[in-house]
């Protein structure tokens, strides 16, 4: 069992920790990494973000990359072929030039990106915010006070992010043969 002193606020630290810690169990997006699922194969019709060299150059490890993102209308052994969102018409990607390969997931919820979005404030907001105030423990009544408030101020402030600005999640992917 973790054991925490604190003088006048061991318990709302305990809270703050076990808060961080159940809300990292929950946000399970950033833990598909970890587990060792392999990476998908894209297809015809797939939602896609293809990284694009900007330099000439053959190395992988140089240069920038811009990203395009459309729906993939066919796949060719040397060239992958992209419906653009601005009706555009089809773009042909030659795949020497292709950095990188990711497949969109979809927009998650405004309850659920409001949930990642504040677990993550919430950590970082009773992680920083008490270090910037001058003497919290006499604003607060403890340094536990002062974390467990700066936890949610950075909650509310993540949640109303997340709530009003979903964004698309993308994994990934990888062009078949």
């Amino acid at each position: 069992m973790l054991r925490f002193r604190d003088r006048g606020g061991g318990g709302v630290i305990r809270l703050v920790f076990l808060t961080a810690i159940v809300a990292s169990l929950l946000n399970s997006t950033t833990a598909t990494a970890q587990f060792g699922r392999a990476s998908p194969l894209i297809s015809v019709r797939d939602r896609v973000r293809v990284g694009v060299r900007n330099d000439t150059s053959r190395s992988s490890f140089t240069g920038s990359a811009q990203y395009i993102r459309g729906t993939v209308q066919a796949i060719a052994p040397d060239t992958l072929y992209l419906d653009l969102p601005s009706g555009v018409g089809t773009f042909a990607i030659p795949r020497v030039a292709i950095r990188g390969v990711e497949l969109s997931t979809g927009t998650p919820s405004r309850a659920v990106s409001a949930l990642d979005f504040g677990s993550a404030g919430g950590f970082l907001g009773g992680l920083f915010l008490p270090s910037f105030m001058a003497r919290p423990e006499h604003r607060f009544g403890s340094r536990g006070g002062a974390v467990a408030a700066s936890a949610g101020i950075g909650f509310a402030v993540g949640a109303l992010v997340g709530g009003l600005f979903p964004r698309e999640r993308w994994r990934v992917a990888w062009i078949p043969e």
